[in-house]
């Protein structure tokens, strides 16, 4: 005989996002600078809840099905959110054919966890900075390939 399970639930997940920019062209000299700000936000919310159900036992072999299953209960019951907000500038510098570009980026994130059903809540806190540079890229007339 072989035992049968089962699982039924329901989950939700609501997400609202947005990312402004701010983008500026200058002279400085003989550099010529286009400049990125931007800030961003996110946040998102899931719940997700399942119940187990079982039945009696079934002989594989000569199976007599019924549909009396029995609700064991609650066995999952999770709510995660998850907030996140990064401001960022880049500036890319000019000075004939060759380039610099300079940025950055400092995000603030967190992750709450609820599980309701081992009653238990934790934060987790994933904030970071980013900053990139890249070298110089000189390109010959006529050749698209960096020298």
């Amino acid at each position: 005989l072989m035992s049968r399970y089962g699982a039924g639930g329901a989950s939700t997940i609501n997400s609202f996002a947005v990312d402004n920019q701010l983008q500026g062209k200058f002279v400085t000299g003989i550099l010529s600078h286009t400049t990125l700000f931007g800030i961003d936000y996110r946040n998102t919310s899931f719940r997700d809840a399942a119940s187990g159900y079982s039945t009696g036992k079934i002989n594989v072999f000569a199976p007599v099905y019924t549909n009396t299953w029995t609700n064991d209960g609650l066995n999952d019951d999770k709510a995660v959110k998850q907030t996140q907000i990064g401001f960022y500038a880049q500036d890319q510098i000019k000075l004939g054919r060759l380039s610099f570009l300079l940025g950055g980026r400092q995000d603030f994130a967190t992750t709450d966890l609820d599980d309701r059903f081992s009653k238990s809540f934790a934060t987790t806190d994933a904030s970071a900075c980013a900053q990139r540079q890249r070298r110089a890229r000189a390109l010959q007339a006529g050749n698209r390939r960096p020298v």
